[in-house]
């Protein structure tokens, strides 16, 4: 392992934070306020970038303690004096993540003398007081990419469109996600009613590959009669108002929380109308379902095929390019392997991000699921392990599955649970990981540095956790 790090640039991620800071601060040139919440969010992650750098230090001050580790571990493995202990860790995660032939606490052990030298100042062994300043910039969002759409163009589209002398009142781009840019649109035909619309755009510089199966999945479960925005059309190529989007209409409500959990102040009630609206979508019946945005997970081959999936989109985002050996991820991806359903008894629709940021919410009414990009076929305990985190800081989960139950869904067992738990810290770390290689490879953003500096080690040391039923 030393002579593959000395391949690597040793500074690659302190370099990636600079640049990317450097741009930055030309964009805010002009908005002191905004110049100095950069800054603070380059303070936390020039600490987190010099630990990464740091990485091949750690490892070798803990190497001899690791291999002595592993020959009790894995005394069937090949351990000579020249072996990489962290390789030997790699390649046997699949019978250590098996749990039947490593006793517990050894395995822990390992775990815990890894999550020291790949993941320091974390979890237990993380300073209080460097926590608290990290998690005072982890919702940061960055520099949003505007779709900058005007009254006149979207006028001037909506005409082409419907052949109606439209008046368009107003153009308001919307808070959303990282993919796609959301812009309310008030428009007015003649002797009509106001009416309101909302377009869902592509960023650019994104995929498209997810709308017009997203689209397609809206109007089906529309037509069924789940609470979602009435789907209108879709632009699926680029057009006279830049990448493709679908139109639908704008639901009354707001949300009543972001992807980190419920705004303060919601109440049980909120989570009650979420369970009947997961019921009402896990009993809608499959047939003519159109493809969905992402591949269904029904089947023990598709359930392995999504996680071989992630496992490729961390090898491509890897920095150092496959030099150094990730331990923690093997073993992460061998535990999903190794504990993967063998089917799904009753495959139904799923949401897949839901959560009381993709829900709107008018006079404590649910008026509609917003956000179905990551919509597939597969268990229903999937949506059920996603959305539990959130509930359970507005009412016992118990309390969720009783109404859940009542509206029609079935209660899935806790190994089901505790699976999908797992498999979605494995996808989120996935996803911001992907952000560490853009910032090494073309920063652009300390948008990147925050999902893979700061959110990507928290998702996998929380999977890790979750999965081995261990305290790191």
């Amino acid at each position: 392992m030393l002579a593959q790090a000395e391949t690597v640039d040793a500074t690659a991620t302190v370099t990636g934070v600079h640049r990317a800071l450097v741009l930055e601060l030309e964009s805010a040139h002009s908005d002191q306020a905004q110049q100095s919440h950069v800054l603070e969010v380059a303070d936390a992650l020039f600490h987190r970038a010099v630990l990464t750098d740091l990485l091949p230090a750690r490892r070798a001050r803990a190497r001899d303690e690791l291999a002595e580790l592993m020959s009790a571990v894995a005394p069937w493995a090949e351990l000579d004096p020249h072996h990489d202990p962290y390789r030997t860790v790699a390649d046997t995660a699949e019978p250590l993540a098996a749990g039947d032939l490593v006793p517990h606490e050894l395995t822990a052990r390992v775990l815990h003398l890894l999550a020291r030298t790949d993941l320091p100042e974390l979890g237990t062994a993380g300073p209080a007081e460097r926590l608290k300043t990290e998690a005072t910039v982890m919702n940061w969002l960055g520099r949003q990419t505007s779709s900058g759409l005007s009254v006149a163009q979207v006028e001037k589209y909506l005409r082409a469109k419907t052949g109606e002398p439209i008046s368009v009142e107003s153009v308001a781009e919307l808070s959303g996600g990282f993919s796609k840019t959301t812009t309310a649109v008030s428009l007015r035909r003649p002797g009509r009613e106001p009416e309101r619309i909302v377009l869902r755009q592509i960023t650019p510089g994104r995929d498209s590959h997810t709308l017009a199966g997203e689209y397609e999945v809206l109007r089906f479960v529309w037509e069924r009669g789940v609470t979602v925005a009435e789907p209108l059309w879709i632009e699926p190529q680029s057009n006279a108002l830049g990448g493709p989007f679908f139109a639908s209409r704008r639901a009354e409500g707001g949300n009543l929380g972001d992807v980190f959990g419920p705004d303060e102040g919601t109440g049980p009630e909120a989570a009650g109308e979420l369970a009947r609206a997961l019921a009402r979508l896990h009993t809608v019946e499959l047939d003519n379902m159109p493809d969905t945005p992402v591949a269904p997970m029904s089947t023990h081959g598709e359930i392995l095929a999504a996680i071989d999936e992630q496992e490729r989109l961390v090898a491509a985002a890897d920095p150092a390019g496959g030099l150094v050996v990730h331990p923690l991820q093997n073993l992460l991806f061998a535990w999903l392997r190794t504990h993967a359903p063998s089917g799904v008894p009753r495959p139904v629709l799923l949401h897949g991000d839901p959560g009381f940021h993709n829900i709107l919410v008018r006079d404590g009414a649910l008026t509609a699921l917003l956000d179905w990009e990551r919509a597939r076929v597969g268990d229903a305990a999937q949506d059920l392990a996603y959305v539990r985190p959130h509930v359970t800081r507005v009412q016992p989960w118990e309390d969720f599955l009783r109404v859940y139950r009542e509206a029609g869904g079935e209660a899935p067992d806790d190994d089901r649970l505790r699976f999908y738990s797992v498999w979605h810290d494995a996808w989120r770390f996935v996803g911001a990981y992907r952000g560490l290689g853009r910032l090494v490879s073309q920063p652009r953003t300390l948008l990147d540095g925050v999902l893979g500096l700061l959110h990507a080690p928290r998702f996998l040391l929380s999977g890790l956790e979750n999965a081995f039923e261990v305290q790191l």
